[in-house]
């Protein structure tokens, strides 16, 4: 069961990953008017990105961005702290039921913090 769990918490972030380097595409792809008439640049809200007919939507793909992927430069990757500390909180979820949610909560956000503050590599 916990290597079901790793697997789909592993291809979540692998898609925002994906359709985030989508949306950087279409973005660049942005057309410039013409500059001797005094027209604005084209709003790339014109163009639409077309999503596969699973795609979790936004509020989804941003919390999942937020759980499992860190920004570095202009690109979005993969941090694998992230994804190391979801599922140790996954773990602690399925061995402790009995202790409540409050003890997850706190235990969740103490890994967090320290995780957070170590150096990075």
């Amino acid at each position: 069961m916990f290597k079901a769990i790793t697997r789909k918490i592993e291809e979540q972030a692998k898609y925002i990953v994906l359709r985030d380097a989508a949306v950087a595409v279409m973005r660049s792809m942005q057309i410039p008017a013409d500059r001797g008439r005094g027209r604005k640049n084209r709003n790339i809200e014109s163009i639409r990105v077309s999503y596969p007919k699973g795609d979790p939507g936004d509020d989804m793909a941003y919390r999942w961005r937020k759980a499992f992927c860190a920004k570095n430069g202009a690109a979005i990757e993969i941090d694998f702290k992230k994804i190391r500390l979801v599922l140790e909180d996954a773990q602690l979820r399925a061995m402790n039921r009995e202790r409540g949610s409050v003890y997850r909560v706190c235990a969740r956000m103490i890994r967090r913090e320290v995780a957070l503050d170590a150096p990075r590599s």
